[in-house]
């Protein structure tokens, strides 16, 4: 084991932010060269950023217009994983702050006197680029990137309490109409009497953890999209625990609502078509119903739970009844047809394989 390293997951789709997100993992790390990255380069124009101006990165190159998906683009950019003590995910947009390095492992540390496999992972504060200049802007609208700002806990989406969405029909179309995913929601965190706080969820943006994540938790090759709504339940059915923490220490780029998008974004490409007519649609609604395969215990096993109990072990623990979740679900769409696109295509779907 290369003890004191870190190893960075990164998987880049058309990504516009790749080279400035390296950029700030070098340069604000205390222990740079201590710091490796593995990176999953998907650029449909063949355009593919120099990766070479960075000594520790290695990098695996994809053109294909209808990606491999992210949860896909993940498990790959983990191959090159090469016995780093730590294992940090990120996406491809992101600002880190100084010293981010030692804080995570200082934090990490910290936890695992209570808990020997111990995931730092949240909802961080966000950057935009401006919709006109492009200009890089902290959710302030400023550019302090070492401002101090409030992480988030992550809750369950099964309840318009716990998400603070009061209005039935918005919460609907928030939870059926775009997603169909019991996937996290961000809830300010409350930080009693410590500097972390245990939850039960990830966030594919920010999961820190040990090396040994990697052997442990496999990335399944048939989730395109949406692993984050699994890899917590498969990490904690393998004696992960999960935990936020006080320090504030990258940020992420918020999208689709206050700045732009990225040019040729796999949402901008969405319905489009590859010569085997799939598309990121097609993609995503597999994924949804993979998420529902797999968190209701129909598949167990390297990709799901090691076994039936421990899944029910883990809804008792976080709470989410992820099998009343999809039962909703379904009975939704049996009300209001196509009203909830997101749950229609996953009703669809699911009806027509089992056909």
């Amino acid at each position: 084991m290369k003890n004191g390293y870190i190893f960075i997951n990164v998987a880049a789709y058309n990504e516009e932010d790749l080279l400035d997100t390296l950029s700030t993992a070098f340069s604000k790390a205390n222990n740079p060269d201590n710091v490796y990255a593995g990176v999953v380069m998907q650029y449909t124009d063949n355009n593919f950023p120099d990766l070479s101006i960075f000594k520790n990165v290695k990098y695996i190159k994809n053109n294909e217009m209808v990606g491999l998906g992210l949860g896909v683009a993940r498990g790959l950019a983990s191959t090159l994983y090469d016995g780093e003590e730590y294992y940090l995910q990120i996406d491809a947009h992101t600002v880190f702050k100084k010293d981010w390095d030692i804080k995570l492992i200082n934090n990490l540390n910290n936890i695992r006197k209570i808990a020997d496999k111990p995931i730092i992972s949240t909802y961080v504060p966000y950057y935009y680029r401006d919709r006109v200049s492009g200009q890089k802007l902290t959710m302030a609208q400023n550019e302090d990137w070492e401002g101090e700002y409030p992480n988030w806990s992550l809750v369950s989406k099964d309840s318009p309490e716990a998400i603070g969405m009061e209005d039935q029909e918005k919460y609907k179309m928030f939870v059926y109409g775009i997603e169909a995913l019991n996937s996290p929601a961000a809830a300010r965190a409350k930080f009693e009497n410590a500097d972390y706080e245990k939850h039960y969820l990830i966030s594919g943006h920010f999961l820190f953890t040990l090396g040994s994540f990697v052997n442990d938790v496999k990335y399944d090759p048939q989730l395109a999209y949406h692993e984050e709504n699994v890899i917590a339940m498969l990490a904690w059915t393998r004696g992960y625990r999960i935990f936020n923490i006080k320090d504030h220490v990258l940020w992420t780029r918020e999208m689709y609502t206050m700045g732009r998008d990225v040019p040729n974004s796999w949402k901008q490409k969405y319905l489009e078509k590859n010569e085997k007519g799939i598309s990121f649609r097609d993609k995503v609604v597999a994924g949804t119903l993979r998420n529902k395969q797999i968190l209701t215990g129909q598949i167990l096993g390297e990709y799901g739970s090691p076994t039936i109990e421990l899944l029910n072990e883990y809804e008792k623990v976080s709470g989410i009844d992820y099998k009343k979740f999809y039962k909703d679900l379904n009975n939704i769409v049996e009300q209001t047809g196509d009203k909830f696109p997101a749950a229609k295509a996953l009703y669809d779907l699911e009806k027509s394989l089992n056909a």
